[in-house]
């Protein structure tokens, strides 16, 4: 077995800083510290995070466990551990590969552990990406630009006829204690770039609010391979133009747990009274997922509705389970 190894604990290195909203952006604190992940963590960001291929390609819709094997061999390709059980770069696997298969392996590191960073470090219960919004067309933007004439006032313009310079970010996350949103962007390289840095540091500082509220939190992520590190930057998320996204939250919470219930359904079950469950074969292991009934059927019920309202009020956390067992 390689990473995703039933009951193992892996370290890595998260360098923190954060910045100045303004260009040059500058650094006003910074911290190091090695962090501690499970194995059933890691399964279960591969598992939860980014936007499903089966939604890209209707051809791909009922081959969600093939996407599963799929970034489970990306993960085991791009890292392996050292004496000390930290992350690092696996350099024997990736040494014949040309640099846009390295690519797509960076892209989906970073995914992964910017979804164990949001949760580890800025405990959001869930992190979604923006196009499974997209998709359905329950999100909207506006872009709100400083009008020239007078800057105190902002001019709401709309996002698509504006065209603004600096591209959103990907992925929303959601703390259920606070009630509060937070923007995410996640970079993966195989070397630290400081261009990559920037750009996504620009991304972040892009969305002036969530519902209305500004984003609690405004984090460019990056994973890089220097010794296994991996390098995260927290930015001030005071902004004074940029995008408003709307959504309603039973929209949000769908269109986390829609994939996992999609997943489910196309494995072998064992449900019991509490919870609809799926062993999903990865070949030398398989990884168990459950979801509660509730959610299960009000989604069958609804169709790709919303959940009920008194359904996802009950829902104090991420409530998607995974652990991975031996075969």
């Amino acid at each position: 077995m390689g990473i995703l190894s039933p009951g193992k604990d892996y370290l890595f290195e998260v360098h923190s800083q954060v910045m100045s909203k303004k260009k040059p952006y500058k650094v006003i604190q910074e911290r190091e510290k090695a962090v501690q992940v499970k194995s059933d963590q890691l399964a279960k960001a591969i598992v939860t995070c980014g936007m499903p291929v089966c939604y890209l390609n209707k051809q791909h819709e009922k081959k969600r466990v093939k996407e599963l094997q799929f970034k489970r061999a990306l993960i085991e390709t791009a890292l392996t551990v050292d004496a000390n059980n930290a992350l690092i770069l696996n350099r024997k696997n990736l040494m014949y590969l040309d640099s846009s298969e390295r690519a797509v392996i960076s892209y989906y590191v970073g995914m992964f552990f910017t979804k164990l960073i949001s949760e580890i470090e800025y405990n959001q219960q869930y992190l979604i990406h923006l196009n499974l919004f997209e998709r359905q067309n329950t999100v909207k933007y506006k872009y709100q630009r400083k009008s020239q004439n007078n800057p105190a006032n902002a001019k709401a313009t709309n996002a698509k006829k504006t065209k603004p310079k600096t591209r959103r970010p990907d992925l929303v996350g959601y703390d259920v204690g606070s009630g509060k949103y937070s923007v995410f962007e996640a970079k993966g390289r195989q070397r630290k770039s400081t261009i990559a840095l920037q750009n996504a540091l620009e991304q972040v500082l892009s969305v002036k609010t969530i519902n209305g509220s500004k984003p609690a939190l405004a984090i460019a992520n990056m994973t890089y391979f220097a010794g296994g590190k991996l390098h995260d930057i927290a930015a001030d998320p005071d902004n004074e133009e940029g995008y408003d996204i709307k959504f309603d939250i039973s929209d949000y919470l769908e269109e986390y747990y829609s994939p996992i219930i999609a997943l489910i359904e196309e494995s072998e079950r064992k449900d019991n009274e509490r919870n609809k469950v799926s062993d999903i074969d990865l070949g030398d292991l398989a990884i168990e997922i459950e979801v509660p009934v509730f959610i299960y059927e009000s989604y069958k019920d609804l169709g790709r509705d919303i959940l009920l309202e008194h359904q996802y009020r009950d829902i104090k956390s991420d409530l998607i389970g995974v652990k991975l067992l031996e075969k």
